[in-house]
């Protein structure tokens, strides 16, 4: 009977055309199915016809089976002891299925078209040689690196950023921005007193879209004459002001700056370094009110864990009052939080768990936002 509707009748395999039944990758079956749906009730009354199931079992339990191992059993019998099975002892994968599993997992895609707002690369040093005035000395990182990082968490679009090691030797980051092509975009910096709109307007062209000024890590700054001509420039150019520094210094020079120029501000605006719960409102506060871009990244820069609670409230904070303007950065490669060695010796970076600073994230803002920072949002500023 199966042969006939399971086989001849649904156009599969039947008789000895069947070689197994069991389907493996390396050896399909064509098995048909058949269903059969009959109302019983048409036929016995339900107590009886339970009754006569259930002594039809019991005597075909008991016919000698030609093999010990292999009792006879009723339909589904088998089936649901595996199902038993599993639920006491858990499910058997082969390791195939195991690996692809991890495959899927490494390769996860938190938002399609996702980008990391934040990272930078260095070397090789033979062809672009950090700053000698420099305050450290990194490892290489290079595009292939990067590409590398970007892959294993599934993230298609990347911003570099000039990292104060180089100075305003760009040639690192501009060959990366080649190697990457459509997928990078580059944030650089410039000595305003020797740059003009059209070379901001160059630069553009390059996939550079913003200008960094680094007064925490570089401990440089830009005199307020030079500030507003670099802001000038900027706003003719298309490109946007992107700010690195203490968040008291930060809140007092955003509130003087040209609101007609976008100002995305490094690490949450470092609101927590060195403030109180106070201190730390009113930053954020002007951050908001000047519609700065926030790029939530390395709160280990602010002297805090990620996991922190008030890593958490700042988070939830810039969420609420800045939604459209919330970015995410990596940092990587991670450099360290304070460079304590000789610039002669290398500075090895830091290990961090990129994914799970994004899990963190995720959990804490929810689906909607977390597609706007992670997608959304960077399209507006760096497409």
């Amino acid at each position: 009977m199966v042969d006939l509707f399971a086989g001849l009748l649904s156009g599969a395999a039947y008789l000895d055309k069947v070689s197994s039944w069991s389907i493996t990758p390396e050896q399909p079956q064509n098995l048909g199915h058949f269903f059969i749906l009959i109302d019983t009730r048409l036929l016995s009354a339900p107590d009886v016809l339970g009754e006569r199931v259930g002594d039809f079992g019991e005597r075909l339990h008991a016919v000698p089976a030609a093999d010990p191992a292999q009792p006879v059993r009723l339909p589904g019998e088998i089936e649901m002891a595996r199902h038993h099975r599993q639920l006491r002892d858990g499910l058997t994968l082969d390791e195939r299925d195991v690996q692809a599993l991890r495959d899927l997992v490494q390769a996860r895609i938190w938002t399609p078209a996702s980008w990391d707002c934040h990272t930078h690369v260095f070397g090789p040093y033979d062809r672009y040689p950090l700053d000698p005035s420099r305050s450290y000395t990194p490892p290489t990182a290079t595009s292939a690196d990067l590409r590398a990082h970007l892959d294993a968490l599934g993230i298609e679009h990347v911003v570099l950023v000039q990292p104060h090691s180089y100075g305003t030797d760009t040639r690192a980051m501009t060959a990366a921005l080649a190697a990457l092509g459509d997928r990078a975009r580059g944030v650089t910096v410039v000595d305003p007193d020797a740059t003009t709109v059209d070379a901001l307007k160059a630069l553009h062209r390059t996939g550079i879209r913003g200008v960094r000024v680094n007064v925490h890590t570089a401990h440089s700054s830009v005199a307020a004459p030079a500030m507003d001509h670099l802001v000038e420039m900027l706003a003719a150019s298309g490109l946007h002001l992107q700010l690195f520094a203490p968040g008291s210094e930060l809140a007092e020079l955003i509130a003087h700056l040209d609101p007609a120029v976008p100002i995305v501000v490094d690490h949450m605006g470092m609101v927590l370094h060195g403030s109180g719960h106070r201190e730390s409102a009113d930053i954020l506060r002007v951050l908001c009110e000047h519609d700065c871009w926030i790029k939530l990244s390395a709160p280990e820069r602010m002297g805090v864990e990620p996991d922190d609670t008030r890593v958490r409230r700042l988070v939830e904070e810039f969420a609420a009052h800045a939604p459209q303007r919330i970015l995410w950065g990596s940092d990587w490669p991670h450099s360290s939080v304070s460079h304590t060695r000789p610039v002669e010796q290398t500075e090895p970076f830091r290990d961090v768990d990129d994914r799970a600073r994004l899990e963190l994230l995720d959990t804490w803002l929810g689906a909607d936002l977390f597609d706007a920072m992670m997608r959304d949002n960077p399209e507006v500023l760096y497409a």
